[in-house]
């Protein structure tokens, strides 16, 4: 196995290049709403309170990249080849990326950036 291909050798199959959008479209938003949660904070005194920290934005983007070097990097190019490649990427999907998801907190923080008429009393 490769440095430099595990680095450099991305798939570009449909599949994957749809898997790389999809991920680079939910950190956007994640971090929009991070955003729009730290704005409304500084805005407005009442708010202080729902401060998003920072320790659950910097888990759920690394556990996209996890998610993404499992499945997106070139590490996927050596998933047929070697088994150790096979065995990184079950670990990487089922042990490092679901707490980081989950430390993220993201459907609190859905709940949180939403306005008012979508929040539950």
């Amino acid at each position: 196995m490769s440095l430099q291909v595990v680095l450099t050798a991305a798939p570009s199959d449909p599949l994957a290049l749809f898997a790389d959008a999809f991920e680079a479209v939910v950190l956007v938003l994640y971090c929009l709403g991070a955003r729009r949660i730290r704005h409304r904070a500084a805005r407005r005194p009442a708010h202080r309170s729902r401060r998003w920290p920072g320790w659950s934005t910097a888990g759920f983007v690394l556990g996209v990249a996890a998610l993404w070097v499992a499945v997106g990097s070139g590490l996927a190019a050596y998933d047929d080849v070697d088994p150790t490649a096979h065995v990184v990427q079950h670990v990487l999907l089922m042990m490092v990326a679901p707490p980081l998801l989950a430390l993220g907190e993201p459907v609190t923080l859905a709940i949180q950036a939403t306005g008012r008429p979508l929040q539950l009393r």
